[in-house]
């Protein structure tokens, strides 16, 4: 890259969190964001592969460390969380990588959806989207207090068609966009300061913009919606009680505040 780019994609010094960093994709962008700058915090439920990744990635100059996580466990994201303050003395962004499917939520080729077994879709269902929902609520306790923060989640471009034979996880994807957007309707208890709530997919990376949309821009399922701030039934004070950002694109969510 050439010194523009390199300033443009620049993270330098900034504290990531990586859930399901120990697999091949999150893996893979570690990489790319520590080539970039960043002070990593690989976070995965293999504990040892985390922290194999994060050796990989000292041993190339990068800043990492590796800690094992159960996405699915409260009692494990927070003390997670309090080593990678312990380690970097913050942290700015958190991705949601973790995620995945089972062959048993899956409708084989020469099966048929009725014999699909609901305690596979329930696993699948509860890693993609619980294992999302979680994290964001612990790392934004935190956020709220440190006053800013960023949160990546992980779609699929099945969560807005039926690709594959796949509706476990096509479902849990699907839930994952929403829940990315309903967040976008919403501010953190921190309104007044920067923030914003990212849905990618693995194909597509959308909803990339923080800066506030109007109100004419909004789904019209979003327009009614009054924004309030979590917890608390109060409207932000520099909120004029309309969603404080939104995308038209289907399955595109972000919010920011300046």
């Amino acid at each position: 890259m050439d010194q523009k780019q390199d300033a443009l994609f620049s993270v330098s010094g900034k504290v990531v969190a990586i859930t399901g960093a120990a697999g091949v994709i999150y893996g893979a962008i570690a990489r790319g964001l520590a080539a970039r700058g960043a002070k990593l915090a690989l976070l995965d439920l293999l504990g040892d592969k985390a922290q194999e990744a994060a050796d990989g990635i000292r041993a190339e100059g990068g800043e990492a460390i590796g800690v094992a996580c159960n996405v699915l466990d409260t009692d494990s994201i927070a003390p997670a969380l309090d080593t990678i303050i312990k380690s970097f003395g913050r942290v700015d962004v958190l991705i949601n990588g973790a995620g995945g499917n089972r062959p048993g939520a899956s409708v084989p080729r020469d099966g048929v959806f009725t014999d699909l077994s609901l305690e596979e879709v329930d696993k699948v269902f509860a890693l993609n989207y619980k294992g999302t929902f979680l994290p964001t609520q612990i790392f934004c306790k935190y956020f709220a207090k440190q006053g800013k923060g960023i949160i990546v989640n992980t779609s699929s471009m099945c969560s807005f068609a039926p690709l594959t034979n796949v509706p476990g996880y096509s479902n849990a994807k699907a839930a994952v966009t929403n829940f990315t957007q309903w967040l976008a309707t919403r501010r953190l208890t921190f309104a007044s300061t920067r923030s914003r709530r990212d849905s990618w997919t693995r194909r597509r990376t959308i909803g990339c913009s923080s800066r506030r949309t109007t109100r004419r821009s909004l789904p019209a399922a979003t327009r009614s919606l009054r924004t309030r701030r979590w917890g608390d039934s109060a409207t932000p004070k520099n909120c004029s009680g309309r969603s404080c950002s939104s995308s038209p694109m289907p399955g595109a969510s972000s919010t920011g505040s300046r």
